[in-house]
């Protein structure tokens, strides 16, 4: 293994932070500098907001993300039934190995259990 690596890892890490450190400063600035103006014309800020909703209104944006949330909407079902199965495969088996316990059955593992342990 390089000696360095821990070095890089570390200092990979430290950049990291420092970029993430920036970037909410930069965002509370700006959400300040926003909620500035907009107290400082409401009127401004509201005619904005309704231009804003016209335009995405009449862009063809519904066209666009349509295809893909119908997608996502006819496979979720399914991926998620296939989710389900698979953790309780993983669950019935590592019962049926004695994950909580030796000899223990998947009935013990939904029975309350006492604060003592015999």
């Amino acid at each position: 293994m390089n000696p360095s690596f821990p070095d890089t890892v570390e200092a990979t890490e430290d950049r990291v932070d420092a970029f993430l450190r920036r970037g909410r400063e930069y965002l509370g600035e700006q959400v300040a500098t926003c909620e500035e103006r907009i107290s400082e014309s409401p009127g401004k800020a509201v005619l904005i907001a309704v231009g804003v909703g016209y335009l995405a209104r009449s862009l063809p944006l519904g066209a666009m993300l349509g295809v893909p949330v119908r997608l996502a909407a006819k496979l979720a079902p399914p991926l998620l039934l296939a989710l389900g199965a698979a953790k309780a495969y993983e669950f019935i088996r590592g019962a049926g190995r004695g994950a909580g316990g030796e000899g223990e059955t998947i009935e013990d593992l939904f029975t309350p259990r006492t604060g003592s342990d015999d």
